[in-house]
């Protein structure tokens, strides 16, 4: 596995032109209302139950994947582990054992993941501090290189930078990409990142991926030209807790985003995987 470091060129990662590109984030996989897969043993070799919601969220998740099959690029944008949430006092918590949540997240959850869609590359990103600390997604893409060497595996810490084809990536878990619309959020930070580029005298990313949010966006074209800009926000698996109900909000978007890269030309949808307020009825 490499580590991309902000401060370094971006590397190239693949010089061919057409790609099929899977977008996961915001797992939260140890937390009570996060992503869960069948086979977590906790610290006492007991298997940890599925709730009815986690339960869904894995069936949903691994049969809309198997209809995707093999991809390209598999990213990973961050917050794979609820971590211990000092934020919260370790509430929600199924277990606050780091070394327990990454196995769970790299074998139980991303690997069945891998071997359905047989990515060339994975490229992960570090999320939330308050969530993953410095390194806790990081150790989650090493382990996951671990069980399977032959693919080519990168990290960003904590963005990842890098050339794909004719575009120039780069992915970031939390951005400034608050308020009521997204797109108009996402075009801020573009023109943000753009001048800050510009003052540099460095050419500035055409591709911007975030997560964080628990919200879904495909590729808007911010910018038009011979090589367009594009931005996107990918979807979480977590389902509402009482953080997100406390805010007023009716649910978050549950799924991944699937997308294409041809040429200077990207396009995707999102898959839904769960719909928390069906549950309720």
């Amino acid at each position: 596995m490499k580590v991309l470091e902000p401060d370094l060129k971006a590397p190239v990662i693949s010089e061919q032109k057409n790609f099929k590109i899977v977008a996961l984030s915001d797992f939260h996989i140890g937390g009570a209302y996060g992503y869960l897969p069948k086979g977590c043993l906790d610290r006492r070799g007991k298997e940890i139950m599925q709730d009815e919601h986690q339960e869904i969220k894995e069936k949903n998740l691994i049969d809309a994947l198997k209809k995707i099959g093999k991809v390209d690029l598999l990213i990973l944008l961050g917050d794979m582990v609820e971590g211990q949430m000092k934020k919260s006092g370790g509430l929600d918590v199924l277990d606050v054992n780091m070394d327990l949540q990454i196995q769970w997240a790299s074998d139980n959850a991303l690997s069945p993941i891998v071997k359905i869609l047989e990515p060339d590359i994975v490229i992960g990103c570090t999320g939330s501090e308050y969530h993953v600390g410095c390194h806790n997604d990081l150790l989650v893409t090493e382990r996951l290189n671990n069980l399977f060497p032959e693919i080519k595996m990168f990290h960003g810490y904590p963005i990842a930078k890098f050339i794909l084809g004719d575009k120039y990536w780069n992915l970031t878990h939390n951005g400034s990409i608050g308020g009521v619309s997204k797109v108009g959020a996402l075009d801020r930070q573009w023109k943000k990142t753009y001048l800050n580029h510009y003052s540099m005298g460095i050419k500035a990313p055409d591709v911007y991926g975030f997560g964080h949010i628990h919200k879904a966006q495909v590729p808007v074209q911010l910018e038009n030209g011979p090589n367009p800009v594009y931005s996107f926000i990918v979807p979480c698996q977590k389902r509402p807790d009482p953080f997100c109900n406390g805010r007023g909000e009716v649910f978050w978007d549950c799924g991944f985003l699937y997308m294409e890269q041809t040429g200077t030309e990207l396009w995707g949808r999102p898959i839904s995987t769960y719909k928390a307020w069906e549950m309720k009825q």
